[in-house]
């Protein structure tokens, strides 16, 4: 009985804390008026906007170094001009059915830390490549390499997304690339196009308060 009355008190002091705190969470999906491609060399012409993969990689094939980088954008037009943002993530969720397991063990590999970068101009994800590399800005965020083979990333992006007013500054989306582009390091995620994998194509979470 004196247990029960813990419990209810516990959870009202927490129903309490959400309530004031009066925190909301807006989630946007790529799946949903955005976009996601692979920009790849050594073949800088071709579009990669209907991948249902997003491999971020470097290695070398017969003599050719293969370097994938990823461009991912979020229709934000819901989000509310009053909004108070707090702070954005980037949720990037790991593809556990790549094309690349039948040619490498399954997972992360490598040295994953990502460099993340604001995209400052309009882009089209069935036209995109490397050769129309879109104009990106100057600030860049740097995030530590995987922990485990299945990892998802969650990336806070706060600092590219709002400006000192905490007004949105962030419209066009975002360049993710390795920090270390050298042979070996794969990075494995699911693409907005990719139906089959479980866990999600990349989404926007904004925090902002009442």
């Amino acid at each position: 009985m004196r247990i029960d009355k813990i419990i209810v008190i516990l959870l009202t002091l927490l129903l309490f804390s959400c309530t004031r705190n009066g925190n909301i969470v807006y989630v946007f999906d790529s799946n949903r008026n955005g976009g996601d491609a692979v920009l790849s060399i050594p073949n800088p012409n071709y579009n990669r906007g209907l991948e249902k993969e997003i491999n971020i990689y470097c290695d070398t094939l017969n003599g050719k170094t293969y370097i994938n980088r990823a461009v991912v954008s979020f229709d934000i037009k819901k989000l509310p001009e009053s909004a108070k943002i707090d702070s954005v993530f980037l949720q990037l969720y790991f593809n556990d059915n790549s094309g690349f397991y039948k040619i490498k063990k399954p997972g992360h590999s490598g040295y994953t830390g990502l460099i993340i970068e604001s995209i400052e101009e309009v882009w089209h994800e069935k036209s995109i490549n490397w050769n129309t590399y879109p104009k990106i800005g100057k600030e860049k965020l740097y995030f530590e390499s995987h922990k485990i083979i299945d990892q998802d990333f969650r990336l806070n992006v706060t600092q590219l997304f709002i400006a000192t007013d905490r007004k949105v500054k962030n419209k066009f989306g975002f360049l993710i690339r390795l920090e270390k582009e050298e042979i070996g390091n794969y990075v494995h995620l699911s693409s907005r196009e990719n139906q089959n994998n479980n866990n999600g194509s990349p989404k926007l979470k904004i925090y902002a308060k009442e």
